[in-house]
């Protein structure tokens, strides 16, 4: 029987990797984002190199959505054996009295909100089927204070708390919760960390390999 992944913010950056490194696995993913033609072309270069892969255009952060996009899952396949919540972005680095309300609602609704509504949908369908397994995407930012982008690491480190949590809650019933911590990754969303020399200097220097 194939795996059924599902996988949000599947249309770019580490969330298209992990789709396609899933499907190379023998995994079904199910690839979930708010762009409808990025995660079928994400569908499409999966299912080109012999996997399946099923796109479903769905807004995480909103509970809503979340539950119905599970319950699309469980209405398509029956199950839901992995679940990768990797939704997320942030704003500009600024202090945090300069930061609009309503920019900082956003990222913490796509960083905190939408795993925690994520989450709670996924839960039940693997209780009932006696097991699964939760990735989350969090973030090195969850692990350490950092001046300029207050709203993005509180939800981060509220992320990190929820999947501690979590853990513990849900060991007995056969289901594990972890997190991923990333740095900066080459992808999209960092676009501008590559673009200034100076910071993305600083960064390479951080990192032991460079």
């Amino acid at each position: 029987m194939k795996r059924i992944a599902l996988v949000t913010g599947a249309g770019s950056g580490i969330g298209r990797s992990v789709a396609i490194g899933l499907a190379r696995s023998g995994a079904c993913v199910v690839l979930a984002g708010r762009t409808i033609d990025t995660l079928e072309a994400v569908a499409a270069e999966i299912t080109g190199q012999g996997g399946e892969a099923w796109a479903c255009a769905a807004d995480v952060s909103a509970r809503g959505e979340a539950e119905a996009l599970v319950a699309k899952v469980e209405a398509k396949f029956g199950r839901l054996d992995l679940a990768v919540n990797n939704a997320g972005g942030h704003g500009d680095f600024r202090p945090m009295h300069e930061i609009p309300p309503e920019e900082a609602d956003w990222v913490i609704d796509l960083n905190f909100r939408a795993v925690y509504h994520g989450m709670r949908a996924q839960i039940p369908l693997m209780l009932r089927q006696g097991g699964g397994a939760i990735v989350n995407t969090a973030s090195i930012f969850g692990l350490k204070g950092v001046a300029g982008n207050a709203p993005y690491v509180a939800a981060k480190h509220g992320l990190h708390g929820l999947v501690r949590s979590l853990a513990v809650e849900l060991a007995p019933h056969a289901i594990t919760v972890n997190a991923i911590a990333p740095g900066y990754f080459p992808t999209e969303a960092n676009a501008g960390v590559r673009a200034d020399e100076a910071f993305y200097g600083m960064v390479c220097r951080r990192n032991p390999m460079g």
